[in-house]
Parts: C-alpha cells; structure tokens; sequence
C-alpha cells in the first residue's frame, strides 16, 4: 500500500522536476514548496512516519526509473530531509 501510493506521487511529481542525479533533491523540494503535494506526503508521514516514507521515496525513485547510486548530497535545499542519495 505504502509503495503504490509512493509511487503514484512520485509519477505525479515526475514532469515537473529536472532528471539530473539529483532527481530525489528536485522531488523532496517540488513536494516542500506545492501545498497539494505536501499535504499528500503529511498524510503518508502521519500514517508511517517520516523516515520510513522519505527512505520509501529514495528507493522507489531508484527503482521506478532505474538509476544508479552515485553518491550522497548532504545539504538538500528541502527541510523534508537531512541528505539524498545521488543518481
């Protein structure tokens, strides 16, 4: 249930952020900055917990579209997390 709602945010927010290895910084800051989007992730981080959904989102990312682990940022511009996994 976890991963088909987390997947379809992701598709959601898919178009409207850039696809470069820092895909997962561009969706958690897209999601922090659209009221529609944050909400639906309240409400998954209120049903979870936020570091069981945030870890969720970083690995459906890397799965739905196949990307490689490159690397880790440590200063995301999204409050939501504290580092990123670089693809």
């Amino acid at each position: 249930m976890l991963n088909s709602k987390i997947d379809k945010m992701i598709k959601d927010v898919y178009p409207f952020i850039d696809h470069d290895r820092h895909i997962t910084g561009h969706l958690f800051y897209f999601i922090e900055k659209n009221d529609k989007f944050l909400t639906r992730y309240n409400n998954l981080v209120n049903d979870y917990d936020q570091h069981k959904v945030n870890k969720r989102i970083g690995r459906r990312i890397r799965k739905l579209y196949e990307l490689p682990n490159t690397g880790t940022c440590k200063s995301p511009k999204s409050t939501l997390i504290k580092s990123y996994t670089l693809h």
